[in-house]
């Protein structure tokens, strides 16, 4: 994934009037911009973990033809990034 799709994805993330989020992007974003680390759980949970900002959630991985992110656990990423960005934690912040 490019730095340029990157920061899009970022920037509609909160957005939940935006089209739906592929699973792929999802990660990526809390991965590389927001430092969160994925474990795997049984089934298709997975869980995100920021150990910075002592952050945790669960979100499902969708299967199938559509592998979009669910409304719930978007809205479950945007409370844990709030509270990393609280923290200034940001790795994909636009160099001007």
């Amino acid at each position: 994934m490019s730095k340029k799709e990157l920061l899009k994805w970022k920037d509609c993330f909160s957005d939940l009037s935006q089209r739906p989020m592929p699973w792929k992007y999802f990660e990526q974003v809390l991965i590389k911009c927001y430092g969160f680390r994925k474990v795997n759980k049984s089934g298709s949970v997975r869980t995100f973990i920021n150990e910075q900002a002592r952050v945790t959630f669960t979100a499902d991985e969708p299967h199938g033809r559509e592998p979009n992110v669910g409304k719930y656990d978007r809205e479950k990423a945007i409370k844990a990034i709030e509270s990393v960005k609280a923290l200034d934690i940001d790795n994909c912040k636009e160099k001007k």
